[in-house]
């Protein structure tokens, strides 16, 4: 029987099972895709037990499945209203840092 990542995705929610065995039906494992994504080789592990905005972001971009729909309780639907929810995260850059740093690109692509 195959899972469809796409099938997958419809669920209410990933577990860190589910967003594992996506990855590697991909042909990706998960120290391979850090490595892709510049990040260390154990960050996408962590990520699947907590909040790492970097490796959550580069999981998301590599399955093609929002952050919302992999940790819905880690992100809010684009709909959300965050004004009228406290609790929601607003973002994860301390007042130092800039838009541009928390980007997280495909390999090979630079920032304008």
């Amino acid at each position: 029987m195959t899972i469809d990542i796409q099938e997958t995705a419809k669920s209410p929610s990933w577990d860190r099972h589910s967003i594992k065995a996506a990855i590697a039906r991909k042909g990706e494992t998960l120290a391979g895709l850090a490595k892709q994504y510049g990040l260390a080789e154990g960050g996408l592990s962590v990520a699947l037990n907590t909040s790492f905005p970097a490796a959550e972001r580069a999981i998301s971009d590599y399955l093609q499945v929002p952050l919302h729909e992999l940790w819905p309780t880690r992100y809010a639907a684009p709909d959300f209203d965050v004004s009228k929810n406290t609790t929601a995260r607003v973002g994860c850059l301390s007042p130092d840092e800039n838009e541009a740093d928390k980007l997280i690109l495909p390999p090979g692509e630079k920032a304008a």
